[in-house]
């Protein structure tokens, strides 16, 4: 009786072997990447905020306002014209199950105007809102 050895064979079971390590790695890298890792929506246009020493963290808001210098006005991701700013915030308000702790939140680039950030505020005042706040990023004191 004779036995046939195919050293092929034994190659290719053993080029399999040495890939589940290879698998492993990278299946808990993926893993490790999608706890550690935060998706997040990116802002509509980039926007850099005024320096602050505060320290006090606001939670998300369902009205998110961004102000650029060059590109206008956009509420949650869409453009708008200055003069309809108002009237959507009413809505977002009024379509909100939490009124009470209805927020909204200016991200106004540090270049803007001052002139032009108050008739952003004149607008949310318009629309009856009154729990507003502006955006900054920490500066570190000294």
């Amino acid at each position: 009786m004779s036995v046939k050895f195919n050293a092929s064979d034994s190659n290719k079971k053993n080029s399999d072997d040495n890939l589940v390590p290879l698998i492993n790695v990278v299946f808990l890298m993926l893993i490790f990447f999608m706890v550690a890792g935060q998706i997040r929506a990116t802002d509509a246009v980039p926007i850099t905020p005024p320096d602050s020493l505060s320290e006090i963290k606001q939670d998300e808001s369902p009205a998110i306002i961004l102000v650029s210098t060059e590109l206008g006005i956009y509420l949650n991701g869409d453009k708008l014209k200055q003069d309809e700013l108002s009237d959507r915030l009413k809505q977002l308000y009024l379509k909100s199950e939490a009124q009470d702790d209805f927020l909204v939140q200016i991200s106004a680039d540090q270049d803007l105007p001052v002139a032009r950030l108050q008739q952003v505020f004149k607008q949310v005042e318009l629309a009856g809102l009154t729990r507003v706040y502006l955006v900054t990023k920490l500066k570190q004191a000294g």
